[in-house]
Formats: structure tokens, sequence, C-alpha cells
């Protein structure tokens, strides 16, 4: 191999070089959208279902639905979402403001309950879990909009005026 052969040579290696860290770096570009795509979408998940229990709750209080709606609220896929959005999230803002939502809705059926049971004050202590379940997912969608950097219209109608 001549002195004349070695330019090509190296360029073929820098080129090489350069193909393989492009293609790292388009790799860990599209990894981190997926796992903020995936935050975003889990984020949406748990206000959506939170929201709609906080409605289906309001509802039946007011006569409109039964209790059956209510049963029928789908806590199943809110804890895929929330287990999902934990792995995902290495946030302390995030899992602090999902806890929040957690104790609330925990409070919230706890009140629900003791509501239909006919438990005294049990409508002053709904009408109060019903608000802070309200402002914990106000709070977390505020958190949530933070860390994936979007915004999503939030729907006020189920925080009590």
């Amino acid at each position: 191999m001549g002195f004349d052969q070695w330019p090509g040579l190296l360029a073929v290696l820098v080129g090489g070089i350069i193909a393989i860290v492009a293609q790292q770096v388009i790799r860990h570009y599209l990894d981190r959208r997926s796992v903020t795509s995936s935050m975003r979408d889990e984020c949406r998940n748990i206000v959506h279902l939170s929201e709609d229990l906080g409605r289906r709750i309001q509802a039946e209080r007011r006569g409109t639905e039964s209790a059956d709606l209510v049963h029928a609220w789908d806590v199943g896929a809110y804890r895929r979402a929330r287990a999902r959005l934990r792995n995902l999230v290495p946030s302390t803002a995030l899992t602090s403001a999902l806890l929040d939502i957690d104790e609330a809705q925990a409070e919230l059926r706890t009140s629900w309950r003791l509501a239909r049971a006919g438990s005294t004050d049990a409508e002053g202590d709904l009408a109060a879990a019903v608000h802070a379940h309200a402002q914990a997912v106000k709070s977390f969608a505020a958190a949530a909009s933070i860390l994936v950097q979007v915004s999503w219209p939030y729907d006020d109608h189920s925080v009590p005026a």
C-alpha cells in the first residue's frame, strides 16, 4: 500500500465514523421523543380519567345518573396509566402531584360512599372532596404541562363554583 492510498482510506474511515455517530444521535433523539410522547399520553389519560370520576360522582349526586355509572369507572385504566407514568418520569414534582390526585380520589370515593349510606355531614364532606379532587387534578395538569412542555385544554367544569 503506497502513500497515495492513505488519504482515500482515511476518508473512508472518517465517513464511516460520521455515519455511525449520526445514527446514534438520531436514535437518541427519536427515543427521547418517544418517551416524551408516552409521558404526554399517560398524563392526558390520568387527567381524563380523574375528571371522568369527578363528573360521574357529581352526576350521580344530582340524580341524573345511577350509582352504577360511578362503579363502572375504569380504575384499572387509571392504575395502568399511573404505573406507566411513574416508570417514565423521574420528576418529584409530578410524582408528588400524582400522589395528591390519589389521595384526593380516595377521599372522594370514601365521601361518596358515606353520602350514599346517608351519613350525617356527608354532603358537606362530599362537596369538599369534589373540590379538593378537582384542584388536585388541576395541579397535576399544571405540573405535567411543565414537564412535557405541552398544554392541553383543562376542563374547569369539574371544579364546583
